[in-house]
Parts: structure tokens; C-alpha cells; sequence
């Protein structure tokens, strides 16, 4: 076997060139099929980019109320959001949310994360605020309103990856408790 390889001119090196045989086939195969992945997903993340540009991120929060426990030590929070889909392919949001209580005196504030399957429909998620500030407790307890901010951010989450450009701010906006 001596002196075979790619220069040869026997009739054993000739007769089947290696793309023929189906170690060959397999691996132009394989190939192929990366290729078309590749393409899929560019494809798919450039549609997404583009669609995380044109969404107005503000109309698609759909709730934000919150109402003082019983005993007025903590505030319980319901956000909600509905996002459409994004690109062609499912793909989730890695979601932040900043809750802060104005008027608080030390602040009073949380921070919370969760993800969201694109498309999937309106979700509401719950949240309590604790270890409230004495000026916080006492209007809970006395049923005068309390003013909350809340903003954070959003960013597409794609086969386990972080897609940067998709990263978009929830805008600053307040909403009052005990109102």
C-alpha cells in the first residue's frame, strides 16, 4: 500500500474519487447542512435585530398595579407584558425590572428578572416589594397612595446566547398604589 495517496495513478486510487465513497458523501453532507444552518440563523438573527428596532417596547407592557399586604409591611406587584415574536425561529427575552418606591426614605427597591418566550401571549408576573421604609409602611397601613417607578431592560435570548443588539431600555414610567 506503500506510495498510494492523492498522486497515485493506479487503477485502485482512480477508480472511486473519495467524494463518491460514503466516508466522502457523509462528510459533503455534513457540510451542506451546516452551510444551510448557518445561513437559517443569520437569516433569523438579522430579522430579529431589525424587528427589536421597530418595536415601541412601552405598548407592549400591558400591566402594572400593585396593592399593600394586610399587615402593610410589603407591597405586592403585577407586571405584565405581551411582546410579539422577533425573526422567524422561537426565541425568549432575558427581562429586567427595576422597582422603586419615590418618596422612600431609606429607598425602598427591588430588582427582578425573569424570561419570556416571545409570542406566547400576554404574562403577568408577580413581585413583592419587602423590607419597606417606615414612610412607606405607614401610607400602606393608612391607605394613602404610593407612587412607584419602575424601568429596566430587555435583551433576546437565542439558543442560549445573548443577542447584544437587541438590548432596548423599558422606559421610565410610575404607577400609584392605594390610589
Amino acid at each position: 500500500m506503500a506510495g498510494h495517496g492523492w498522486l497515485c495513478n493506479c487503477y485502485r486510487c482512480q477508480r472511486m474519487p473519495d467524494c463518491y465513497t460514503p466516508r466522502g458523501m457523509s462528510r459533503n453532507f455534513f457540510a451542506l447542512v451546516i452551510a444551510i444552518s448557518v445561513v437559517v440563523f443569520s437569516v433569523d438573527i438579522y430579522q430579529t435585530i431589525g424587528d427589536a428596532e421597530e418595536i415601541h417596547l412601552a405598548d407592549h407592557i400591558t400591566l402594572t398595579e400593585g396593592e399593600p399586604n394586610s399587615d402593610g409591611s410589603a407591597i405586592d406587584i403585577r407586571f405584565g407584558l405581551d411582546i410579539p415574536e422577533m425573526g422567524y425561529l422561537d426565541k425568549s427575552i432575558m427581562v429586567k425590572v427595576n422597582f422603586r418606591v419615590i418618596d422612600s426614605d431609606p429607598i425602598t427597591e427591588g430588582e427582578y428578572s425573569f424570561e419570556y418566550k416571545l409570542g406566547e401571549g400576554e404574562r403577568i408576573y408577580d413581585y413583592v416589594l419587602k423590607d419597606l421604609d417606615s414612610v412607606t409602611a405607614s401610607k400602606a397601613k393608612s391607605g394613602e397612595p404610593i407612587d412607584i417607578e419602575y424601568s429596566g431592560t430587555i435583551m433576546v435570548e437565542y439558543l442560549g446566547f445573548d443577542i447584544p443588539q437587541t438590548t432596548q431600555d423599558i422606559p421610565l414610567d410610575t404607577f400609584t398604589v392605594n390610589e
